[in-house]
């Protein structure tokens, strides 16, 4: 056995350790909470572990079915949201390489990236399908959950993906997530299953994370602390919460109803609060 090949079954160890912490979480937990989310009347709506598992991986046989598995990149398109993590673990049961874009992105660019990332397919809404290029449309599947809950391509999607697939697969690669940093464009960072799974003890120790503590989840899935996030604290059989339509009255109101433990956003708004009640 060559070097490359015992480098190479070091590296898929990550990969079975994630796989394996997320089904032990998911059974030890199985009647807990793992998501909630405030819907816009106030109403909240939650989804056990054992839940969550089941519906991950429904979204995951339901990608499989589009000729797309290990190392094939997927990207979301969608605005942050309870689907939107539950549409990334999925992703992750299958193996692929979740790509989650920036949706607040000009159209040019929104579509720029996504053949830049050679995704292979893509999860996204109503509301963003409109910005997709028509030949991404005639080359990958692209779906959406329907009324339901379901997921389901969009009608006048292709089945399978039709397309060259051109990109060096690597299944260590747990997503890639696009920031522009200092420079003009953005550049792809490719964040692995080992840098999860090596940096999730160092977040516990430092934020004294335990089970069954709250995230208030608003930081963005295409940005490394939403994306990050999302995994330590499921991982750890936390729950997060979510608000569906996000404004101020909303996110006082999903502090007060969640009474989280923790909460991650830019420093920006964090000041914003700071001034507005910790100052009082």
């Amino acid at each position: 056995m060559n070097e490359k090949v015992i480098e190479r079954n070091a590296e898929q160890d990550f990969y079975k350790q994630y796989i394996e912490r997320f089904n032990f979480i998911c059974n030890k937990y199985a009647d807990c909470i793992a998501m909630s989310c405030l819907q816009t009347d106030d109403s909240i709506t939650s989804v056990t572990f054992s839940e969550m598992k089941k519906c991950c991986q429904k979204i995951a046989d339901k990608i499989e079915e589009m000729g797309i598995g290990i190392g094939d990149r997927v990207a979301v398109v969608s605005p942050h949201s309870m689907e939107t993590v539950l549409v990334g673990y999925g992703l992750a049961l299958l193996h692929t390489t979740i790509v989650p874009m920036d949706v607040s992105l000009p159209k040019e660019e929104l579509n720029r990236l996504l053949k830049f990332a050679d995704v292979s397919g893509i999860y996204t809404t109503d509301e963003k399908y409109p910005l997709l290029d028509e030949d991404i449309k005639a080359e990958i599947p692209i779906l959406k959950f329907n009324k339901s809950g379901e997921l389901e391509l969009y009608s006048d999607s292709v089945r399978k993906c039709t397309k060259s697939k051109q990109a060096a697969k690597d299944p260590e690669v747990a997503g890639i997530i696009f920031s522009s940093g200092t420079t003009p464009q953005a550049k792809g960072i490719m964040v692995t299953y080992e840098a999860v799974v090596k940096s999730r003890p160092v977040y516990i120790q430092v934020s004294g994370l335990k089970p069954g503590m709250k995230l208030l989840h608003v930081l963005s899935f295409n940005h490394i602390a939403g994306f990050m996030g999302s995994f330590y604290h499921t991982a750890e059989g936390c729950q997060l919460c979510f608000i569906a339509e996000m404004n101020s009255s909303k996110l006082q109101k999903g502090l007060v109803t969640f009474n989280p433990e923790f909460f991650a956003m830019v420093p920006k708004v964090y000041e914003v609060i700071q001034k507005k009640y910790v100052c009082k």
